[in-house]
């Protein structure tokens, strides 16, 4: 019995010292663990930034630009989207500066091949009681009729135009002349001469809405190439002999002589 109480003494001895180191170390602290979130509550908790006023800014600006360009696309396009959509045109014309008379009038009726060219007949002319080529004739007048193709291409108002031109031109003589003149037929007071030719040129075409029409050929060459008729009869009837050159060197220049035409206007309508 004794030997039993002192081994159990000796037991306790022993551990009581590191029962104590033990219960002197701190204790360690459990690592928390975080819940899972998943990433759709991450999403639907985060807030959405508005939209700063500059990037609004930008925005509007950048529209507006759009706006402004597309503005000035129809306004460059006009002509050429009514040319597209319309049919006919008809037009009155001036040209103040033509070779041999100038001040012609006149006017043409076209119609448009689609936004790329269009067609016409048109006629131009001129009378004056004193003509500028040949003093005291009486009158003179001269006259074109011509078939034009006007090419636009892809452009909205500028065109190349280019046709084939009947000429027209007479000369009714006065009576200064006739009084020298000795058996003339009745009725025989006019020479002239008729040719056929061709006409080039340049020109602008606009159209506008609801249809109002306006062009300016900058320039335009018509010229004689073949002599379909000559009245020349009453020239062998004047018994002077100047008389007679000056007037068959007036219709020698009327033959072949190049016509030119500057900054002729047009107005009209197409529909």
């Amino acid at each position: 019995m004794k030997i039993w109480i002192a081994l159990c003494s000796l037991s306790l001895f022993i551990s009581l010292p590191v029962f104590a180191q033990n219960m002197a170390r701190p204790r360690a602290t459990p690592i928390p663990i975080a819940p899972t979130v998943r990433s759709e509550q991450v999403e639907k908790s985060q807030p959405v930034p508005a939209a700063t006023p500059a990037a609004t800014s930008l925005d509007e600006v950048q529209a507006k630009a759009r706006a402004a360009t597309a503005k000035v696309g129809a306004v460059l396009n006009e002509s050429k989207y009514h040319r597209d959509n319309s049919n006919i045109t008809v037009m009155l014309g001036y040209a103040p500066i033509d070779m041999i008379l100038p001040s012609k009038l006149g006017g043409s009726v076209g119609w448009n091949d689609g936004a790329e060219a269009s067609y016409e007949i048109e006629y131009m002319g001129s009378k004056l009681s004193v003509p500028f080529v040949v003093k005291d004739l009486g009158s003179f007048s001269d006259k074109r009729i011509s078939i034009i193709k006007r090419s636009y291409k892809s452009r909205n108002s500028f065109n190349f135009h280019y046709g084939v031109s009947y000429f027209d031109t007479d000369v009714a003589v006065g009576n200064e002349y006739l009084s020298s003149a000795t058996n003339v037929p009745r009725n025989l007071d006019l020479i002239g001469i008729k040719s056929l030719g061709v006409i080039w040129g340049v020109g602008n075409r606009w159209n506008f809405k609801p249809g109002f029409t306006a062009g300016v050929d900058w320039i335009s060459w018509a010229q004689p190439l073949i002599v379909l008729s000559r009245e020349d009869r009453l020239i062998n009837y004047l018994n002077d002999e100047g008389t007679r050159d000056a007037l068959k060197q007036a219709l020698n220049l009327s033959s072949y002589v190049p016509r030119f035409t500057l900054l002729k206007v047009q107005f009209g309508w197409t529909f």
